[in-house]
């Protein structure tokens, strides 16, 4: 079910535009009525805070969808520090994030993130919108290395160009760069409070298979 971008009568409000896709989010999709009052009127950027059981998680949203996640942290005022120093103007929203925050609290316990949730791309270069798009391809349970990710968006050898844009991802876990790794099964680097022992322990969570190093399964890497 696709909410998208509406009007009301008047045609001065806008109505943040949600995506639901039914049967992804386990075995409690969201009944319509729920859908519908959801979707609330929004003039500003908002954020909620939400624990899952991997820790404190945080998203601010805007106009055009969902505009920055926070990853796991251990308090909840680390995650309200990192929002309001980039967002200082933003406002708490709890119950209108609500959904966003089971979408995150079901990831974390084995389920699905759906693929089409709006994104806010405001800020992003073109290069990196085309790294991300390209990031977001990747399924659960896979990995790709950052040389076929240049290979993807037709820059062979930008592998180190690809790296930094996918260090400044703004939505992880919406755009997976968790996913993307070296061709050599090492996991590179990741931004994040635990780098890249939280890098790990997500692909562990999605199924990827370790050798005794460490190091990814070549198998199921897509070498280029």
């Amino acid at each position: 079910l696709f909410l998208g971008t509406q009007t009301n009568a008047e045609k001065t409000d806008y109505l943040f535009p949600y995506v639901v896709k039914f049967g992804n989010l386990g075995k409690s999709p969201f009944p319509l009525d729920k859908i519908h009052r959801m979707i609330k009127l929004v003039r500003m950027l908002n954020y909620s805070i939400f624990k899952t059981i991997w820790g404190w998680m945080g998203v601010v949203t805007g106009e055009k969808g969902v505009k920055k996640v926070i990853l796991p942290h251990l308090r909840y005022q680390d995650v309200e520090q990192s929002i309001l120093r980039e967002f200082p103007n933003v406002l708490a929203d709890d119950s209108s994030l609500k959904p966003l925050a089971k979408i995150f609290a079901r990831y974390f316990r084995g389920g699905e993130i759906p693929p089409n949730l709006a994104l806010d791309w405001s800020g992003c270069s073109e290069f990196c919108r085309m790294v991300l798009t390209a990031t977001q391809s990747i399924p659960r349970g896979k990995v790709k290395s950052y040389s076929w990710i240049s290979l993807q968006i037709k820059i062979p050898r930008s592998f180190r160009a690809v790296g930094n844009a996918l260090r400044k991802n703004p939505l992880p876990l919406l755009i997976p760069c968790h996913r993307v790794i070296r061709s050599n099964g090492t996991l590179g680097g990741f931004s994040a409070p635990a780098g890249v022992d939280l890098k790990r322990k997500l692909l562990k969570m999605e199924g990827v298979r370790f050798d005794k190093k460490g190091e990814v399964s070549l198998s199921l890497l897509n070498k280029v």
